[in-house]
């Protein structure tokens, strides 16, 4: 047998001698040899895995020209050492799969051998690997569900750059627990790529998160590790509430119902509301006049107004969000009928003439 990697070093046949145990045939037998090359060629890998340091996708190439003696195909990662990818990939079949989040580590190429019944080539075709990156850059997001503990608004998001967004279908957002995307609840549908924001319902329940995450999608695998956003929950509440009862009658009200504004929240806020209310969540409640725009920190009542079973004067909040007419927790005050009662009235006629 010939060992393989054995040098030609020129030599274009294989001679075999019959040998008596006296001496060496004169004239041997003979075998004119080719070398074999079979290299595979137009190798390709695009990295569909959209994290950095990790690669996924499928490697494949053109096979040689003549397949004879080629039993197998072997693909690796190579660079600083050398790793197999899966195993070896039969004759016939011209494409291995580099699984999703495979480390990259300190390889730099895919590289493609053949393989024989015998020996694997020692010199591959190979190409360098591009480690694609695709995370989107700044996320923005203000709360215009103005209550403690529920969020609402839209969640936008800076693409990534030209080089890295060729690569995403999708965008996928979420709730978490942490930067990582621990404990992760959907935020809507998959955001197809070109689209870079998504709406949060209004009171949607915000217990247990603290955080936004974005993950980008390619065709094969969505993201391992997303951009984050820390949520910061806006709950301006007004103070102060108090009614100025103005009409003198029991059982009525007039006059003007004032209030301080909201502090550092005041930003999100567009308008109030005030209503009278049978209990301070609003029950039965009726609206007082109509909205007022953030600057303008009272409403006018009237007189006469009926007092009936109402307890309380409540102010909501409302912010921009169109799905959202206002709070859904308010501001309240205890209302107080004032009522001035006069007694023991007398007249003393003073003028002395008839009529």
């Amino acid at each position: 047998s010939v060992a393989p990697e054995m040098t030609d070093d020129n030599f274009t046949y294989a001679l075999v001698y019959a040998r008596s145990s006296l001496e060496e045939q004169t004239t041997p037998g003979q075998h004119r040899f080719s070398d074999s090359v079979r290299l595979v060629s137009s190798v390709v890998f695009t990295d569909l895995d959209l994290d950095a340091g990790d690669v996924g996708g499928q490697v494949s190439w053109d096979p040689p020209n003549y397949v004879s003696h080629i039993a197998h195909y072997s693909v690796y990662l190579e660079g600083a050492g050398k790793s197999q990818v899966g195993f070896d990939v039969a004759v016939g079949s011209n494409v291995q799969v580099v699984q999703v989040n495979t480390l990259l580590g300190s390889f730099t190429y895919v590289s493609v051998y053949t393989k024989s019944s015998l020996v694997e080539q020692t010199t591959p075709v190979y190409i360098t690997v591009s480690d694609t990156s695709s995370t989107v850059g700044s996320i923005l997001f203000t709360d215009r569900d103005l209550d403690d503990g529920q969020i609402g608004g839209v969640v936008k998001w800076v693409p990534p750059g030209d080089g890295n967004v060729t690569l995403v279908s999708h965008y996928s957002v979420g709730l978490a627990n942490d930067t990582a995307g621990t404990g992760r609840s959907e935020i809507g549908s998959l955001v197809p790529v070109g689209a870079n924001e998504i709406s949060v319902h209004a009171n949607t329940d915000l217990t247990g998160y603290s955080h936004i995450v974005v993950y980008s999608r390619s065709t094969l695998a969505e993201q391992t590790t997303p951009s984050f956003l820390v949520i910061s929950d806006s709950s301006p509440f007004v103070a102060h509430i108090e009614l100025s009862d103005e009409d003198l009658d029991e059982g009525e009200l007039g006059g003007r119902l004032q209030w301080s504004p909201p502090g550092d929240s005041l930003t999100e806020v567009t308008h109030y509301l005030a209503y009278l209310a049978l209990d301070a969540t609003g029950t039965g409640r009726s609206q007082l006049g109509s909205e007022v725009p953030v600057g303008t920190n009272y409403v006018d009542v009237g007189d006469d107004i009926p007092i009936g079973a109402f307890s309380y004067a409540l102010v909501y909040c409302r912010s921009s969000l169109a799905i959202l007419a206002e709070q859904t927790t308010p501001s309240f005050g205890i209302l107080n009928d004032t009522v001035l009662n006069i007694s023991d009235a007398g007249f003393v006629d003073s003028d002395l003439d008839s009529g």
